[in-house]
């Protein structure tokens, strides 16, 4: 049942204009990713997919109220399916950063709080799922502008 009543809100919510979206489709899907449903379909692409869709409702439209729960569920993606992120292109994790950068701006304490955490989180993952190589070019790039954007 998941499944299919996952596929018919993704398409309703990624083929529908911004403004008719709705922010509670958002927390449906942090619990679907929360139940780290191994083999169901291709769980980045469906990530990236609402996570390209949403990022232009808070970058054009400033819809608040999916602030909290767009960056709560890049969250639980990234603790479900952390090992997933050393396969994302560099552009993808560029775009998560700074989408989680402009949250960490956001006058809500809740919202800053927790894209801190996000932050943490995310560096973690990819240390822990990237080889060290890898890890070591990633944190070149970034590290010194995440340090001192953080504080």
């Amino acid at each position: 049942i998941i499944p299919n009543t996952f596929e018919l809100l993704f398409h309703d919510y990624i083929d529908n204009p911004p403004k008719t979206r709705v922010s509670i489709s958002l927390k449906y899907f942090t619990i679907i990713f929360s139940k780290k449903i191994n083999g169901f379909y291709d769980i980045k692409e469906f990530f990236l997919s609402i996570f390209n869709s949403t990022l232009c409702i808070l970058t054009d439209y400033n819809f608040s109220e999916y602030w909290y729960d767009f960056y709560n569920l890049i969250y639980i993606y990234i603790s479900s399916y952390g090992s997933e992120l050393s396969t994302f292109q560099l552009s993808s994790i560029d775009l998560i950063i700074n989408t989680i950068k402009y949250g960490m701006e956001s006058p809500e304490a809740k919202v800053y709080e927790l894209c801190f955490n996000l932050m943490k989180k995310l560096i973690s993952s990819l240390k822990e799922n990237m080889s060290q190589e890898d890890f070591s070019a990633f944190y070149k790039q970034y590290g010194k502008s995440l340090f001192e954007f953080s504080f």
